[in-house]
């Protein structure tokens, strides 16, 4: 009786062991814990620091506290009391708190924060008896998930001392209660394979998906000529930016762009049509923001999956963690006002990066004068231009 009629199939979530096989090929900068100790190692503690702003990735602090960063451009951080945000609706960000310390203040106080980390990606599933799965109350459910991360932090910490690790050194990147990894996890891919496509990639929003990725080419050539990059960046780094002799990646040049993902933590629901979720809600914000691309970020789908979608490409991964990447064209020219708005986002956030003498000398060479009000220092700093700011940089590095 059931021939012929197409039964909805199993949902699926990427695993542990396919999500290192994929994070393995994404992620250059990782490199294996010959120790067996971790599943990798990061010799650059910048790196962890990104992964941590960007996930559910956490140092250990004791059995009772975790440390984490948060996205210096996510809506939902912590923000300083005084703030710039756009008066445009759809952008409900603020630009970047221009009087906050910067990222790599945390870097002078705290220098083990740029060594060496050790990753690991930890199934918790373990520690989650049956009954959390059959809990019917929100209430109940989150009990048994905090009593279930304190009993697996205390062993987890347990087992860094037996390897003669610190804590601080190791950064846990754990999964959900069932064993598999969520958005999170897909935000982050997609994030680190735009970067090395040569993008600025933030969670600044211009109106939808869960990431966003813009194609900047003078300021990214202004980056690499001046020694700041060698490709693209998250918006994070230029927070932890220094001059180095770095060699440009040859990147392919283009117009400006400005990429929306949207990410979803299962097969079904990245395959899905629907305007809710995956394929059909990236298309749906493509049409109605002004984004100009889109992408889809999940499990286990392939270019056929994305065949009859004009608009939208895929970044995904086969059952054994390969990487799957279908690009599509650009639907449109990029809107120079959104385009504007980001310059001032990256601008601010290396401006975050000098003392603050050096910010008022800078906003005194465009007024002519110190600014005497708070309204005249926002309207010089905005005006402050990339390579005037670079070259501050590089004199107080």
């Amino acid at each position: 009786m059931w021939e012929g009629v197409n039964l909805p199939r199993e949902d699926r979530w990427i695993n542990r062991e396919t999500a290192l096989k994929l994070l393995g090929k994404v992620c250059n900068f990782l490199t294996c814990d010959d120790s067996g100790a971790a599943d990798f190692k990061i010799p650059d503690g910048k790196e962890a620091l990104v992964m941590s702003a960007y996930t559910g990735a956490f140092y250990i602090q004791d059995s009772d506290h975790k440390v984490t960063f948060r996205s210096t451009t996510s809506p939902f951080r912590a923000t300083e009391p005084l703030t710039l945000v756009p008066i445009r609706s759809e952008h409900s960000s603020e630009i970047i708190p221009i009087l906050s310390p910067p990222l790599s203040g945390y870097l002078k106080l705290f220098p083990d924060i740029s060594r060496q980390k050790y990753l690991f990606m930890a199934d918790t599933s373990k520690y989650y008896p049956p009954s959390y799965f059959k809990a019917t109350t929100t209430i109940y459910s989150e009990y048994y998930h905090v009593a279930i991360m304190e009993r697996f932090v205390k062993e987890l910490s347990e087992r860094l001392k037996k390897a003669g690790l610190k804590p601080s050194d190791c950064l846990i990147w754990p999964s959900g209660a069932d064993g598999t990894y969520g958005e999170d996890f897909w935000c982050y891919v997609a994030g680190v394979i735009l970067r090395d496509k040569g993008y600025f990639v933030s969670d600044y929003n211009l109106g939808g998906g869960d990431i966003s990725a813009y194609f900047i080419p003078e300021y990214l050539t202004s980056l690499q000529n001046k020694g700041f990059a060698s490709k693209g960046c998250f918006i994070e780094e230029l927070e932890l930016t220094k001059p180095e002799t770095k060699t440009p990646e040859k990147l392919r040049m283009k117009g400006y762009e400005a990429v929306l993902v949207e990410a979803e933590s299962s097969e079904l629901r990245t395959k899905s049509g629907g305007e809710g979720a995956g394929i059909g809600q990236a298309e749906r914000y493509l049409l109605k923001t002004n984004y100009n691309r889109a992408f889809v970020a999940g499990p286990y789908c392939s270019e056929d999956d994305v065949k009859y979608h004009d608009r939208v490409g895929l970044i995904s991964c086969d059952e054994e963690g390969k990487l799957i990447l279908v690009e599509k064209e650009p639907f449109r020219e990029a809107d120079p006002n959104d385009i504007g708005l980001i310059k001032e986002v990256i601008r601010c956030s290396l401006l975050k990066n000098l003392n603050v003498q050096t910010r008022f000398e800078l906003c005194q060479g465009v007024l002519g004068h110190r600014p005497g009000s708070l309204s005249e220092y926002f309207d010089a700093l905005l005006k402050v231009d990339l390579d005037t700011i670079l070259g501050s940089l590089k004199r107080e590095k």
